[in-house]
């Protein structure tokens, strides 16, 4: 065997050695991350609600109060909030000073599109209390209002459609700001995280492309977002698959709301708000009675099949559903007799039923997080 031979040998089978070792690396990197991966998904599958004790049951309502509520968030927001209104632009400036008065990572969405009466300017607020947290659970409601004319002076204020639903969450950011001081485990791995939508509302008629412009957009960029996490990132997780379920806040505020499980998804947490219900009740700590249902309960425990209703209602949440994430749509049905007139403001709001609302979200939300 001659001498170049023999040194070709040697090369091959140092680089054969090389491949070897350079295999072995990127498959344990491959594992490293196929178990982060996994890992990810089954957090999402597998978490648990925290379980109250009695106390904590009454120490949680006793945080829900009308009064408090009305005079700190629902005035700032009950005005006409149509898109590229002066009243728009106030209570858009007034949802992001809470947030960040309340110290949560605040990013906004500036966007044009297209609509019936030309291009429009429109804001998203998303508001994240761990913006390191792998995964979010979204709660969201939208905060512009529909143009309706006005009458002998009467602005339309849009009370339950949105301005209600706008106000919990901002107060409910206020206690989880609080509760962040101490971050929980739960807490380094979920966070809550408040979506305020804008362009809900069609512009003249409700159509696929006049309609939820906020939410489109939204859905859109998320899906095209790395998560931050470069680990997920690698493996094409997006900031939307971050996303443990998209819960949709939309025409609350009315006396007797029946809301019903709409999607099988999330049963599970449509259950657990349908519980927390019924041990408020039974500890004496809700007081309004939804007279539109034997049981009296505003979490019936129905499909909206099981009363002959089929098909879905459009609404904020239909990009994120069509993206694949799981859905918690919380409106009633039949809608509120004042949706979309003028008589959809303050007189026609029932205090009582709000203030048992903030009660079952509350204990829902605390509950979803293990917060104390």
């Amino acid at each position: 065997m001659n001498t170049k031979r023999i040194l070709l040998l040697v090369i091959l089978s140092a680089t054969f050695l090389q491949c070897r070792k350079l295999k072995k690396v990127v498959t344990k990197k491959s594992e490293t991350f196929n178990d982060e991966t996994n890992n990810f998904i089954l957090q999402k599958r597998l978490h648990k609600l925290k379980e109250y004790s009695q106390k904590a049951t009454k120490r949680l309502a006793a945080l829900s109060d009308y009064s408090n509520f009305y005079n700190k968030y629902l005035t700032e927001i009950l005005r006409s909030r149509v898109p590229g209104t002066v009243g728009h632009a106030r209570v858009k400036n007034f949802i992001i000073r809470k947030l960040q008065e309340y110290n949560w990572d605040v990013k906004t969405q500036n966007f044009t599109m297209w609509t019936p009466l030309g291009p429009k300017n429109f804001t998203n607020i998303i508001g994240t209390l761990n913006p390191r947290a792998d995964r979010v659970l979204a709660l969201a409601a939208h905060y512009d209002s529909k143009i309706l004319p006005v009458v002998n002076g009467k602005f339309f204020t849009a009370a339950t459609d949105s301005a209600v639903p706008c106000a919990m969450l901002l107060d409910f950011a206020r206690d989880l700001s609080d509760k962040a001081k101490e971050i929980t485990s739960t807490l380094e791995q979920v966070s809550p995280q408040l979506l305020f939508l804008d362009g809900e509302e069609a512009f003249v008629e409700w159509t696929k492309t006049d309609s939820i412009y906020g939410s489109r957009y939204m859905a859109a960029s998320m899906i095209n977002a790395s998560h931050w996490n470069p680990k997920l990132a690698l493996h094409e997780i997006s900031q939307l698959d971050s996303m443990d379920a998209f819960v949709l806040l939309d025409l609350l505020g009315a006396k007797d709301p029946t809301f019903y499980n709409w999607f099988p998804t999330t049963s599970r947490l449509y259950e657990s708000l349908k519980k927390i219900e019924k041990n408020l009740r039974a500890e004496g700590q809700l007081f309004g009675v939804n007279h539109k249902h034997y049981s009296g309960h505003y979490f019936t425990g129905q499909r909206p099949e099981d009363i002959g209703i089929y098909g879905k209602i459009d609404d904020d949440h239909v990009p994120f559903m069509q993206k694949g994430v799981p859905i918690l749509h919380i409106i009633p049905y039949p809608f509120p007799s004042t949706w979309h007139t003028l008589n959809d403001d303050e007189e026609h709001l029932d205090p009582t039923t709000i203030e048992d609302l903030l009660k079952i979200f509350r204990h829902f939300i605390f509950s979803y997080f293990s917060l104390e």
